[in-house]
């Protein structure tokens, strides 16, 4: 059984700025070693640089959430997928805090802008409220 790499996974990472073969001067990314016993194990190397989280976080902040997940799926550095997480929970507050903008903007619009067709009616039915308080304020003295 032949086992074949998913198309978008390249094409994520390489988005992402996490794949190796990109080139950015100055910055070396992780690259998988064989680890020193020889039973094959891998352990990875750290980025040269402190930039490095900060060159992947400006890249994966420029991703879509789907393109996220996709990328969490195919990575296996920890620290890379807490990065990745990251991300996708910064996104995910940021359309909670439109959507929040939206309803808030909805919630208090008055009532004569939102219905502009029925004014007339809006403005008769007001006259009718403050003439029954005025009445109930009259039985109440």
């Amino acid at each position: 059984m032949r086992v074949y790499p998913r198309p978008h996974s390249r094409l994520a990472a390489k988005l992402a700025g996490l794949e190796p073969e990109t080139p950015y001067p100055g910055f070396e990314f992780s690259e998988l070693v064989t680890g020193a016993t020889g039973t094959g194990d891998l352990t990875r190397k750290e980025p040269t640089e402190l930039g490095a989280s900060e060159m992947a976080d400006e890249a994966l902040a420029g991703l879509d959430e789907g393109a996220l997940r996709k990328l969490l799926e195919v990575t296996a550095d920890l620290a890379e997928r807490r990065r990745i997480r990251s991300a996708i929970r910064e996104l995910q507050r940021q359309e909670l805090e439109r959507e929040e903008e939206a309803l808030a903007s909805k919630r208090f619009r008055a009532e004569r802008q939102d219905n502009k067709e029925n004014w007339l009616h809006s403005q008769q039915r007001e006259a009718e409220q403050r003439a029954a308080l005025a009445r109930l304020a009259g039985q109440l003295e």
